[in-house]
């Protein structure tokens, strides 16, 4: 027993310097081509642009309301109240119509909100919008949406924080009475508390594939829901894939997405249930509203096999809203379990800035002037009077020239157009004046 474990370690030690002193094989060009990580939307536009990394979203603390489009302050209802933590008390617009409240830091410093949190009136809030207030004053919408019914709270996560000195909620509709807010809680952080990192963006990015883990987003809404809390809409958009989204239906369901930021797409990546999604689409959305103009991106058979399948297009499409659109199913209601993109972040250039006033000036002094010009020169073409002139020449020659000039020359055009002192011949045409001055 011993002598054949001595000589299969004799075998072993041999084939270990044999395969030590033999040379690695060297790979093709085309073998490492195909190994080689690729690299697509290889272009010329790769640029560099900065964005917010900022803590766990949370309620930010410190944030007051002191401002208002209007506000019932006599009865107690001022802006302050959509801010002081008391669900019994409330803010309440002293007019119809779009109507708003500004939320701000109490130290002044900027925000960066990257979702929020209403209570209001169930009557007294239909249309509403989250709204940021640039350092320059500009106001922008970050949010819009419509309050349920029934409903007293509102809630929505943003995609990404968004930065703003201040923000507002504006109440645009209701479906009674004055605008009034309960409350409102805005989730983010300080600026200041948050760090900016570059991300590479454009076509020379690598593209890959992507979801709610790396760029994070939302789930905008959906055509129904089982009504089961394990089986909610935003578990079709959350990283991951061990929950699912389930719809009250197997014909025509949809979920809509918002990605946070502009990605450059060609391909959709969805993960559903076994049997529970078979003909579908791909939407990118204009915006993120109800009434978002729609435009088809691809249509899509899945099979009934569970697990991830992925369906490119061609062209990419520039899109930051996206509706995944479930035409029918194989068996049951439809049940999504992750969406996923490929393709690559893209950049938002930042506005040219505007031209100086000096090169603008000398620009619209040469066109002044030729106008001027030629408005000057036909003048003098419309002050000569050719016609008075002409019209006292036949009233004088007649009185002065009395001489038989137009009888010696009776075929002449010209004797016809003299003037005649006899009022009879006056009365006669051209041709008969002639006939009877030569009869006389």
């Amino acid at each position: 027993m011993e002598h054949i474990m001595f000589k299969i370690l004799i075998a072993a030690a041999v084939l270990a310097v044999a395969t030590s002193a033999a040379p690695l094989p060297s790979l093709s060009a085309s073998s490492a081509a195909a190994i080689a990580p690729r690299h697509h939307f290889v272009g010329r536009d790769a640029t560099t642009v900065t964005e917010l990394v900022c803590p766990p979203a949370a309620p930010i603390g410190g944030v007051v309301a002191t401002r208002a489009s209007s506000a019932l302050d006599e009865e107690g209802r001022g802006p302050e109240k959509a801010a002081d933590a008391l669900l019994h008390t409330a803010w309440r617009a002293a007019a119809v119509g779009p109507q708003w409240v500004q939320f701000e830091a109490e130290d002044g410093n900027e925000l960066a909100v990257s979702g929020f949190k209403l209570h209001a009136p169930n009557l007294r809030l239909l249309d509403a919008a989250l709204q940021v207030v640039r350092a320059d004053g500009s106001v922008e919408d970050v949010h819009a949406f419509r309050k349920g019914k029934a409903a007293v709270m509102y809630e929505a996560a943003l995609g990404a924080p968004v930065r703003g000195a201040a923000f507002r909620v504006e109440v645009r509709t209701t479906r009674s009475g004055f605008p009034s807010l309960f409350e409102v809680q805005l989730n983010g952080a300080l600026v200041s508390a948050c760090t900016e990192r570059a991300v590479l963006c454009g076509e020379s990015a690598t593209r890959g594939y992507f979801g709610y883990k790396q760029v994070g987003g939302r789930v905008l809404g959906v055509s129904s829901w089982s009504g089961k809390q394990a089986r909610r809409p935003e578990n079709a958009y959350n990283g991951r894939t061990s929950d699912w989204w389930q719809a009250r239906s197997r014909t025509d369901q949809w979920v809509s997405v918002d990605l946070g930021a502009t990605y450059t797409i060609d391909a959709l990546r969805i993960k559903t249930l076994k049997n529970r999604f078979r003909n579908g689409e791909l939407y990118a959305l204009s915006d993120a509203s109800e009434t978002a103009e729609e435009r088809l991106l691809v249509a899509f058979t899945k099979p009934q096999k569970a697990g991830y399948r992925t369906f490119p297009f061609n062209p990419p499409v520039q899109a930051r809203y996206l509706k995944v659109r479930a035409i029918d199913t194989y068996k049951s209601w439809v049940g999504v379990r992750e969406i996923r993109f490929r393709g690559v972040r893209t950049c938002v250039p930042p506005p040219p800035p505007p031209p100086p006033e000096s090169e603008a000036d000398p620009e619209p002094e040469p066109e002044t002037e030729p106008k001027t010009e030629p408005e000057s020169e036909p003048e003098p073409k419309t002050e000569p009077e050719p016609e008075p002139e002409t019209e006292p020449e036949p009233e004088t020659e007649p009185e002065t020239e009395t001489e038989p000039e137009p009888e010696t020359e009776p075929q002449q055009p010209e004797p016809t157009r003299g003037p005649w002192s006899d009022p009879e011949l006056q009365e006669l045409p051209n041709e008969w004046r002639f006939k009877v001055e030569l009869d006389e």
